[in-house]
């Protein structure tokens, strides 16, 4: 008889151990962790001092001759433009970024 159905003897002398191990078949996965205690309290100290970066940015963004910098540089419209900056920066991607921290 052929344990796993491949037409072929099981590789194993106790069948396939997909199959034979009814443990990993009704087991089910683990739930995502919950962040620690000291996890949350760091992420409240991180927010806490991101908090006036936040504030900067959004003055930044206010301001009427800031509209050069609030989204990333079309590269299809200025082909040469990575080859002269080397790390783009706008301020879209600040605060994505300051998001994901946070």
């Amino acid at each position: 008889m052929y344990v796993c159905g491949y037409g072929r003897p099981p590789a194993t002398p106790g069948g396939c151990p997909a199959t034979d191990d009814a443990a990993s078949l009704t087991s089910a996965p683990s739930p995502p962790s919950t962040p620690g205690k000291k996890e949350r309290e760091r992420n409240k100290k991180l927010a806490k001092d991101l908090n006036p970066c936040r504030i900067v940015l959004e003055d930044l963004e206010s301001h009427d001759e800031a509209w050069p910098f609030l989204l990333p540089v079309n590269t299809k419209q200025f082909p040469t433009y990575r080859k002269i900056i080397k790390s783009p920066m706008d301020l879209s991607t600040i605060k994505r970024k300051l998001q994901d921290c946070m």
